[in-house]
């Protein structure tokens, strides 16, 4: 008797437990006070420079920069390049490849923002690419 009334105890309290627990998906998110910056016109002229890396497993990873003439580097990512689309006659645009663009002086226009970092020092992040021209 004893014993079936310790097991009627047991599986009711891991019943009263599994329902109180709080559902893990649909618990209260956390408020971020991550915003998204706003998106403003940028032209920065310089030089596109590229650096190579290698990271575990022998993967060489490669980054590409834009140096401004203050010495600043901004990084271009993949995600910033315009895609290509087709234009009135129905031919796809010439993409933008960074590779060919390594070691000249150019001019980009875009959109993106510049952000304070902790060490006061200030950053400027690429959003998205417009075009890149030649100088």
């Amino acid at each position: 008797m004893k014993k079936t009334l310790t097991i009627l105890f047991t599986i009711t309290l891991l019943i009263i437990g599994a329902i109180a627990a709080p559902d893990k998906k649909s618990g209260i998110k956390k408020a971020t006070d991550k915003t998204k910056p706003e998106l403003v016109a940028i032209e920065l002229e310089g030089k596109i420079i590229k650096t190579e890396t290698k990271g575990k497993n022998d993967q060489t990873y490669k980054y590409f920069y834009i140096e401004i003439a203050k010495g600043e580097k901004v990084r271009l990512t993949k995600t910033a390049l315009p895609k290509t689309k087709k234009n009135k006659d129905g031919k796809k645009t010439k993409p933008i490849i960074l590779d060919e663009l390594v070691g000249l002086n150019v001019k980009l226009t875009g959109k993106g923002y510049t952000k304070e970092l902790k060490n006061k020092k200030k950053r400027t992040y690429v959003q998205t690419i417009v075009s890149i021209e030649k100088n």
